[in-house]
């Protein structure tokens, strides 16, 4: 796989995550979290059975402890925290700690992976990536009411998902993408609506006749099941580095950020937080500029 092709994988996984904040908040006011994260992932499988292929279920047997660990984690965890820390958050601010994946992947990717290494180039980006997030962090809900479960919430979200594509990384040996993400997600949204069913209250009723919210979930649902799809098949290439395409995650705040914005009322841009974005597209810059080559002087 090339380095222009990767690239451009992991923008269009970053910008369908992005989109999901504005999405994901307006159907948060119909559905509960838990139950949400149940039916999305329930309907980005059935969207993914389209494309298994039967033979390789057989080939996955033996890393079945992965695909637990895969669903559990990857899916089950980080979709409920998604949820539970959003409904708390504005869509943007959600979008702006989420962003925060790419220092986090970088600096577990080199502790984990052998050869991932940290040059000048990915620490100049993750620190200006950092610091322009704890800029936008900075910012109160509209309302004045505390934020720090949901902040705590999605930071947990993005650590047990950095930790997972490490995982990930390191089980090379599994190469089937889409019949991997289909067990997976199908795995988790059986655990994840168990929960909900347990946990809380809803009715399918809510469903009859708002087909704005029934778009918005089958969009949802899409998100899962084509990014994560790609981003696990971006992950297993041998040739990529989880510390260098996770650098594209620092759009997720800016491009988040920018639709909530535009499509969630009350959720409005400052000044400041247009001047930290402008810290991200600079440390996306960095990270992804090619270094120049020393021209041989003899």
């Amino acid at each position: 796989m090339n380095k222009i092709k990767i690239n451009l994988l992991a923008i269009i996984c970053c910008l369908l995550w992005a989109s999901a904040f504005f999405s994901g908040k307006y159907c948060l006011e119909y559905i509960p979290p838990i139950t949400l994260a149940g039916i999305r992932l329930f309907i980005a499988a059935f969207m993914l059975l389209f494309f298994v292929k039967k033979e390789e279920f057989k080939k996955l047997l033996p890393y079945w402890p992965v695909v637990i660990i895969y669903s559990v984690t990857k899916m089950a965890f980080t979709f409920i925290t998604f949820n539970l820390g959003l409904s708390r958050v504005s869509p943007s601010m959600g979008a702006m700690i989420v962003g925060s994946s790419p220092a986090v992947a970088i600096i577990l990717a080199v502790i984990f992976i052998p050869n991932e290494h940290l040059n000048k180039r990915k620490f100049a980006a993750m620190s200006l990536g950092m610091i322009a997030i704890v800029m936008l962090s900075l910012r109160k809900s509209s309302d004045g009411s505390s934020q720090l479960l949901g902040v705590v919430l999605l930071l947990s979200n993005v650590i047990a998902s950095s930790i997972t594509d490490i995982f990930i990384k390191r089980k090379s040996a599994i190469k089937f993408s889409v019949t991997l993400n289909f067990v997976a997600i199908l795995i988790s949204a059986i655990i994840v609506f168990f929960v909900g069913s347990v946990t809380e209250e809803f009715s399918f009723v809510t469903f009859s006749g708002n087909y704005k919210l029934i778009g918005g979930l089958l969009f949802l649902a899409f998100i899962t099941a084509c990014a994560t799809t790609l981003w696990l098949k971006l992950i297993q290439a041998p040739n990529v580095e989880v510390s260098e395409i996770s650098i594209w995650k620092l759009l997720i705040p800016s491009a988040g950020a920018l639709l909530s914005w535009i499509f969630t009322p009350g959720d409005n841009a400052t000044s400041f937080s247009l001047f930290a974005l402008s810290l991200i597209l600079v440390s996306i810059f960095i990270a992804t500029r090619k270094p120049k080559k020393k021209r041989n002087l003899a």
